[in-house]
């Protein structure tokens, strides 16, 4: 069982296993070890809880590139010698990381429930403030203090998909931030970037992608993940080069799986200001023009179907990666279901009174009638029978969301119930 509240050992994986912490490399899982250590140690019975967001478990991490993205939040603001302390020991724990270190918020309880926007902070560190710190500690903790509309950016990963490193849920601690709210802060990372790209292409491309995905399907993405779908659009194929060379030098890669993608990469591209202005000013009209379609928020499985988390429901889009899963076989499709029950559990902390079989039993015919309606749309077009092609598009855009609930809330679960047998589940 998953603790509701109370400590947890970043490094015990035995808490059902998130697999995104077991997967961090060792040096990392010891930093975050520390960090605890130390949040414990100076802020004391101060301390609500520690939790890491970001790339490091989204699943784009890169040991050597990323980042580590923590929030620590308290009672009320530490004193200055507390603060003191504490900087003090992530100066050194940084510098056991990636180039990037650590960024960290020190927040208040009251500010993370409800959210409030912008989100005020009584303390923050990335590296890109070390000289100050290191010049003059005390001006730095008297005045490294305020609001940061990007936390609401940061709250949105972590309510959905974040990690508990110690001390109270997730879910008890933060509220979901509101879609206005988020696109607020994401959009504010980007109004720069025709003039700024050029000094920083590789965070920019990658950023502008990811906002992109957010506004057109309310995918909140990697930057990883949200370059490697670019790669797959053929609306940014004359941009392929320049998105692959900027997802290499994010990630390292070696580019022999992603050029299947994009063909090659273009590097020279990337110090092509003209060409970097152009992208962006492109993909920055794209944002603009599209609007919003739902207020839910979808991540990613490692399969890349898409999931949203909610109160005694999960629910799955019925795309071609879902498909993907099935035509696999009967073992890997309950794996599946039986993970994603998984993650539910570590993500909500709680049960979602669901069976794998049943869940399975329910993805499977969804997309089953996917490609039936599909088919059928298809044969009824070539016909020129257009209320028939009408009426399977409806049934096929019904069919897109997949809502699974609990039999409290949802009607069909006893069907798929009693169906689950016949999958080889319970």
């Amino acid at each position: 069982m998953i603790p509701k509240n109370g400590p947890l050992d970043p490094l015990n994986t035995d808490f059902d296993t998130d697999l995104r912490t077991a997967k961090l490399p060792e040096n990392t899982r010891t930093v975050l070890k520390n960090f605890t250590e130390e949040a414990k140690k100076a802020f004391g019975e101060n301390l609500i809880g520690v939790y890491l967001h970001g790339s490091a478990v989204l699943g784009g991490f890169n040991e050597k590139k990323s980042d580590l993205d923590l929030i620590v939040v308290v009672k009320e603001e530490p004193r200055d010698g507390e603060k003191r302390a504490f900087m003090d020991a992530l100066l050194k724990l940084s510098q056991k990381t990636s180039e990037k270190g650590i960024e960290m918020s020190v927040l208040s309880e009251a500010s993370c429930r409800p959210f409030v926007f912008p989100t005020p902070f009584f303390l923050h560190f990335s590296e890109t403030h070390r000289a100050w710190y290191e010049r003059d500690p005390e001006d730095y903790i008297a005045h490294m203090k305020g609001t940061d509309p990007d936390l609401a950016a940061h709250f949105m990963i972590l309510y959905h998909r974040g990690i508990r490193l110690y001390g109270a849920s997730i879910r008890s601690v933060f509220d979901c931030p509101d879609s206005k709210s988020y696109l607020a802060g994401i959009e504010a990372d980007i109004e720069e970037s025709p003039e700024e790209i050029a000094d920083n292409p590789v965070y920019y491309i990658l950023n502008l992608l990811r906002v992109l995905a957010y506004k057109r399907q309310n995918l909140v993405l990697s930057k990883k993940d949200a370059a490697l779908r670019a790669l797959q659009e053929d609306e940014f194929k004359a941009y392929g080069g320049l998105i692959l060379s900027a997802l290499q030098a994010y990630t390292e890669g070696t580019g022999e799986e992603l050029s299947e993608k994009a063909g090659k990469t273009d590097k020279e591209a990337l110090d092509d200001e003209g060409l970097l202005r152009t992208f962006s000013s492109e993909l920055l009209q794209k944002i603009k023009s599209c609007s919003m379609n739902s207020r839910r928020s979808w991540f990613l499985t490692e399969e890349a179907v898409q999931v949203c988390f909610e109160k005694q429901a999960l629910r799955v889009r019925n795309t071609k990666e879902l498909s993907e899963v099935f035509r696999k076989g009967r073992k890997a499709g309950r794996k599946f279901a039986r993970r994603l029950l998984l993650e539910y559990r570590i993500h909500e902390e709680t049960e979602l009174h669901i069976g794998a079989g049943s869940l399975y039993a329910e993805l499977k015919l969804h997309a089953f009638f996917d490609r039936v309606f599909t088919a059928l749309s298809r044969f009824f077009s070539r016909l020129h029978l257009s209320p028939l092609q009408k009426l399977c598009d409806r049934l096929h855009v019904h069919a897109y969301q997949i809502d699974c609930g609990e039999r409290t809330i949802d009607r069909n679960r006893l069907v798929f119930d009693l169906l689950a047998p016949l999958y080889g589940g319970k």
